[in-house]
């Protein structure tokens, strides 16, 4: 076939009956034809040929169609006359031609009209193949980032799932999520949260083409095709290697591409990403199994924190279906009241008595008795229940305290989910409650967990003035190993840290932890701060505390979370490890 031409026959449009065609002059600036079986000319019958004439001679009647056409569209053309007329039937060829304009579309039908005869219209597709191109882009194209969208990777995994199979190797399927976007929104608005996600991407896009980038970690040949396939996620497709240092590390690069701060309406937000990755053999052998597959261990990197990756395996498949057991049952249990408040007491150690007390969530399940809380807040976040959770405890916690009796010197602390925190109406339906169960809003603290408070700053800093405003205290919560900004914790009015867990466990074994710890409480104290220290578990980590000047602690070695009546008979009885 010729360069400038490229042929290609559709399926035929067959009928037993001759079909009726009436051929209107001009009707779509159509040419038409009348062609014997021997590609001749019979009747030139409608439209303008002067586009398509390739010699000077002016009457076409008995010329070849090489007249008008090259030779290799010529046979297709004569071949379809012949089948159309022997079958009765309409058929169809597209035809590329290359012409000094441009290149140029033509459809080509050709219509059975006599018993050795067909008509053929050529129409100009030129413009209408363009349009057709430009929807295909959009189908297969984010509109927001200019990535491809889940379809286009859908539709590109399949075919390098094929490809893989038949050529024996490897690719993976990495899924990105970018936690703290719906913040952004509530904050700022979705037209700050989609310009927060294009420079992001804008970002990443040139970290991808930079050699010295996250592809640095890749094998040669590795193709790379980066999609953003939810509002907050992006899927990766890296064809060519299911290693798990080298996935890793480009995870790694990727990540912290997405997670450096960006100026979102003259101010710094910052998201953060996780990934959970499938390999194909390994982990699938199905485009469904292996997208399924990276989400799994995707909602596994929840309880990890930032930039977390976590690989597929079959315990995280297990972990998971369980999950979905539990959610249904969690469901069923906040809607049956099967949920209580208990409250765990903090002491000033100096003093020896309980200066608050952290409400905290239990389930009592009726079949496996007591759940851990660690294993309640994971599913609750997954499953979109943590909002109407964080609500059953703000008004159970209010009812439980207003019980108590004998002391209203004491604080109620209540923890807040992420998404609780940045509710709009938090400060109204709080202070509502708290009317409504005759609790001053003083005795009241709010816990607020540092990743969730840093992670954007500036909307924090406004949510804890309108506590403040109202009334109400706020509390960093989970204090450890990373960095805090104490400028903005004075600014926005926040006036307790609590030291997390993952940091009092590795007392006073670990020097760095402990220095760490008595830093916290050295710089904290001058500036107003008070220090409480959660967690903890032993007579060596309380030793270990009260030799730092660490005043207020919490923890099982104090007191266990105790039920109303319970906490209410130990209020004003000094604990028994406080000495």
């Amino acid at each position: 076939m010729a360069d400038n031409v490229t042929t290609t026959p559709r399926e035929d449009l067959s009928g037993d009956k001759m079909p009726q065609a009436q051929v209107r002059a001009g009707a779509d600036d159509a040419v038409v034809l009348l062609v014997n079986t021997d590609g001749r000319i019979v009747e030139h019958v409608a439209g303008d040929l002067t586009p398509y004439r390739t010699g000077e001679v002016q009457e076409v009647r008995g010329q070849s169609l090489s007249l008008l056409w090259p030779g290799d569209v010529v046979t297709a053309i004569r071949d379809r006359v012949r089948h159309a007329v022997r079958r009765r039937c309409v058929s169809r060829v597209d035809v590329a031609l290359r012409e000094a304009d441009g290149q140029k579309f033509h459809e080509m039908t050709i219509m059975a009209h006599g018993r050795d005869r067909a008509l053929v219209i050529c129409r100009d597709m030129t413009d209408k193949t363009s349009m057709d191109d430009e929807i295909r882009e959009l189908a297969f194209r984010d509109t927001l980032t200019g990535f491809p969208n889940r379809a286009a990777f859908l539709k590109q995994l399949g075919l390098a799932l094929g490809e893989a199979k038949l050529g024996g190797r490897a690719l993976s399927v990495l899924r990105i999520r970018l936690r703290g976007l719906d913040d952004v929104n509530r904050s700022f608005g979705r037209g700050a949260g989609s310009d927060l996600i294009r420079a992001l991407t804008e970002r990443l896009s040139e970290a991808l083409a930079d050699k010295q980038g996250p592809r640095r970690h890749l094998p040669a040949r590795c193709g790379v095709l980066v999609a953003r396939t939810e509002g907050n996620e992006f899927s990766v497709l890296l064809d060519g290697t299911a290693a798990s240092d080298t996935l890793e590390h480009f995870a790694l690069d990727a990540m912290e591409q997405m997670s450096r701060p960006i100026k979102v309406a003259g101010q710094d937000v910052a998201l953060a990403p996780s990934t959970g990755i499938a390999c194909f053999p390994q982990n699938a052998n199905d485009m469904e199994s292996l997208i399924a597959n990276a989400g799994i261990a995707l909602n596994e990197t929840r309880n990890k924190g930032s930039q977390a990756i976590v690989f597929f395996s079959s315990t995280t498949q297990l972990r998971s279906l369980s999950h979905i057991d539990v959610s249904h049952e969690l469901r069923w249990a906040l809607d049956n009241n099967q949920f209580k408040v208990h409250f765990q007491p903090c002491y000033d150690v100096t003093t020896q008595r309980v200066t608050s007390a952290e409400a905290l969530l239990r389930w009592f399940h009726p079949l496996r008795g007591l759940v851990p809380l660690h294993e309640i807040l994971p599913i609750a976040q997954v499953n979109n229940l943590s909002h109407e959770l964080g609500e059953w405890v703000i008004e159970n916690a209010f009812r439980e305290a207003s019980a108590v009796h004998g002391a209203d010197n004491w604080h109620i602390s209540i923890n807040l989910f992420a998404r609780q925190s940045f509710a709009p109406d938090l400060v109204d339906r709080a202070a509502a409650m708290a009317a409504h169960y005759k609790l001053s809003p003083t005795r009241i603290r709010f816990e607020i967990r540092a990743a969730d408070y840093h992670r954007n700053q500036n909307a924090s800093e406004d949510i804890v003035r309108s506590m403040n405003e109202a009334g109400f205290q706020v509390v960093l919560d989970d204090v450890g190993l990373d960095a805090i900004n104490l400028n903005s914790l004075l600014r926005s009015g926040i006036r307790q840290l609590k030291l997390g867990r993952k940091l009092v466990e590795q007392l006073p074994d670990n020097a760095d932890a402990c220095r760490l710890a008595a830093a916290y409480v050295a710089m904290t104290e001058p500036l107003g701060l008070q220090v409480c220290a959660t967690g903890v578990e032993n007579d060596a980590q309380y030793d270990c505390l009260r030799s730092i000047g660490c005043r207020r602690m919490q923890g099982f070695f104090l007191c266990e979370p105790l039920p109303t009546a319970e906490f209410s008979a130990i209020l004003n009885t000094p604990s028994a490890r406080v000495a």
